[in-house]
């Protein structure tokens, strides 16, 4: 299984500290860098400090200041950008790291963040559709641009459990699940494979992934987690054999990706301890059987 960490700089994170989260993160040996493309700070009682980074500014610049990890949004919001605007920018940050790219893609939630940009926050159908076009027409500009082969992976992701299977299973080489406890992740797999099989894909061409808060009890500071939230579905938590025990149920499924959300960018004490004693044990870690 695959070990990549997503970034959450919404909080206030500056770019010089993303990039030191991701200079460590390729140091260490992790496989990917993500991040969130969020301009407010969602957790309980915060407010937005400022205007923050841009996702796709801050992955140019990681691409030109790192040299293996893959890169990439989880998610990128489909009514942020004119999709042939975003085929553009991920286009070219895909050129400046040599193909390093993946382009994942989400129809967004947050209606205070919608406010705060001037964009009207549609409904749970219209924000579908705004998604489904959106990588229609990227994947067809891509397509069309001589030379540009492979083009860069796409990942679907989202709590949805009809209308994202069925676009991820259309559009996508990815399938993401934000913060879901085995059972859901279970749910979301098996629906994701009934999805390929409605479409007429091969299950086993779309890969699943999770995004969980991982929380290791032997770590130099609490990366973010607060008083009971230890527990909390998408959170996994414990010493370091109890954490890899528990990504293996989620690998026993067919996930072949993890993503670590990061929101403290100031321990890089706890990349350090899962690179030297969770990072090894999740690498060697096969996926379920594709159903």
């Amino acid at each position: 299984m695959e070990f990549f960490i997503s970034m959450e700089p919404q909080c206030g994170a500056t770019y010089a500290q993303q990039l030191q989260v991701a200079q460590a993160a390729e140091e260490l040996g992790f496989g990917g860098v993500f991040r969130s493309d969020h301009f407010l700070d969602h957790r309980p009682g915060r407010t937005a400090d400022g205007v923050t980074t841009d996702v796709w500014v801050t992955l140019a610049g990681l691409a030109r200041e790192t040299r293996r990890v893959r890169l990439g949004s989880l998610l990128t919001c489909a009514a942020y950008r004119p999709p042939a605007v975003l085929a553009a920018m991920v286009a070219q940050v895909d050129d400046m790291s040599a193909g390093r790219v993946e382009l994942g893609l989400g129809a967004g939630w947050s209606a205070a963040e919608h406010a705060a940009l001037g964009i009207a926050l549609r409904t749970p159908r219209e924000r579908f559709a705004v998604l489904e076009e959106q990588l229609r027409v990227v994947r067809r500009l891509w397509q069309a641009r001589p030379g540009r082969r492979p083009t860069p992976p796409l990942v679907v992701g989202g709590r949805g459990t009809r209308r994202t299977p069925l676009i991820a299973a259309r559009y996508a080489d990815e399938h993401n699940i934000a913060r879901p406890s085995v059972q859901d992740a279970r749910a979301a797999v098996e629906g994701a494979r009934r999805a390929c099989r409605t479409v007429g894909r091969d299950p086993a061409s779309l890969r699943h992934s999770v995004l969980l808060r991982l929380h290791c009890t032997a770590q130099s500071r609490n990366c973010g987690i607060r008083t009971g939230e230890s527990d909390a579905a998408g959170t996994v938590a414990g010493d370091p054999a109890q954490v890899v025990e528990r990504l293996a149920a989620y690998a026993a499924l067919g996930v072949t990706r993890v993503y670590h959300q990061v929101v403290d960018f100031g321990d890089l004490g706890h990349l350090e301890l899962l690179a030297r004693e969770v990072l090894p044990a999740v690498l060697a870690m096969k996926g379920g059987e594709s159903r």
